[in-house]
C-alpha cells in the first residue's frame, strides 16, 4: 500500500512539473548537466555541413542516455539514417555539437516553476563538444537500440531500407548555462562522476 502511495505521488508530480525527476539545483553544474541529459528526449547536433562549405549545421534528433527513467548513463545515443546529411558530414568530420535546452514551456517551467523564454539564462542549456562514434559491432548496436528504442517507440518501425546507425559521442568539453552569468565549463570526468536524479 505504501509503495503504492509512493508511486501515486511520483506520477502526480510528474504530471504538476512535466519532469520525471526534480530539477536539480542550478549551481550543481555536473548534476544538473547530467539531470538535462536524460529528462531530454531530444538533441540538436550541429555538424560541418559539407554541403554548404562546411558552415555549422543543426539538426534535431531524438536520444536517450540509459535504458528506463531510473537508468541514466550519462552517454548521449542518437540513431540517425546513412541517406542524411550527418551521415555524409560525419564521414568527412566527426567533430559535433550537442545542444539539450530546457525550453520553459507549459509543463516545462524553468528555475522554481516560474516561466521563462527559452533564451532566458533561467531556462538551462548544454553544449557537449566531441566526436561522434558509430557502434561497428552487433553488441554496442544492440545496446544502443535498447537505450533509444524504449523511449522513443516509433524507432523500429522506422523503413530498414534506410540503413539505420547507431552512435554515441566522445565528449572532449562541456559548458552549461543554468543561471545568469556566463556559461560554466564542465569536465567530462565531473560529468560522469555525478548522477542524473
Amino acid at each position: 500500500m505504501m509503495m503504492m502511495k509512493l508511486v501515486l505521488a511520483l506520477a502526480a508530480a510528474t504530471c504538476v512539473s512535466g519532469y520525471v525527476y526534480p530539477r536539480p539545483n542550478p549551481f550543481d553544474k555536473p548534476k544538473f548537466a547530467r539531470w538535462l541529459v536524460h529528462e531530454s528526449n531530444w538533441t540538436i547536433l550541429a555538424t560541418s555541413a559539407t554541403t554548404y562549405g562546411n558552415v555549422a549545421f543543426p539538426n534535431l534528433l531524438s536520444t536517450s542516455d540509459g535504458a528506463n527513467w531510473t537508468d541514466c548513463t550519462g552517454h548521449v545515443y542518437i540513431y540517425y539514417t546513412s541517406i542524411s546529411t550527418i551521415h555524409a558530414d560525419l564521414q568527412v568530420n566527426d567533430n559535433v555539437t550537442f545542444g539539450f535546452y530546457e525550453v520553459g514551456e507549459k509543463d516545462f517551467p524553468c528555475n522554481d516553476g516560474q516561466h521563462f523564454d527559452a533564451e532566458d539564462p533561467n531556462c538551462g542549456k548544454l553544449h557537449l563538444v566531441g566526436r561522434v562514434k558509430n557502434f561497428a559491432n552487433a553488441t554496442g548496436h544492440e545496446m544502443a537500440e535498447k537505450y533509444l528504442f524504449w523511449r522513443h517507440p516509433a524507432m523500429p518501425t522506422w523503413p530498414k531500407d534506410h540503413a539505420w546507425i547507431t552512435a554515441t559521442v566522445e565528449i572532449t568539453s562541456i559548458d552549461l548555462l543554468s543561471m545568469y552569468g556566463p556559461a560554466i565549463p564542465i569536465s567530462p570526468e565531473d560529468y560522469y562522476a555525478s548522477s542524473c536524479h
